[in-house]
């Protein structure tokens, strides 16, 4: 059996969908032929990831003095 691949894009209109609530996690599963614990682990690893999509040198380091004063 040969593992599939799916481009960041197919992942990214997938898990869009999860989180506007468009779809259920077990019926986009099953319309797209993939596991749920996969689509499952996209949508976390999404979740623990997005804020590196707005980070710059500068805004990392500014949370982190921020962060430091608290």
């Amino acid at each position: 059996m040969t593992r599939r691949t799916y481009s960041p894009r197919f992942k990214a209109d997938l898990i869009l969908e999860l989180i506007q609530n468009k779809s259920k996690l077990s019926e986009l599963a099953k319309k797209h032929a993939i596991a749920p614990t996969i689509l499952s682990r996209w949508k976390n690893d999404f979740i623990k990831k997005k804020l590196v999509f707005f980070e710059t040198k500068n805004t990392v380091r500014r949370y982190t003095i921020h962060e430091d004063v608290l």
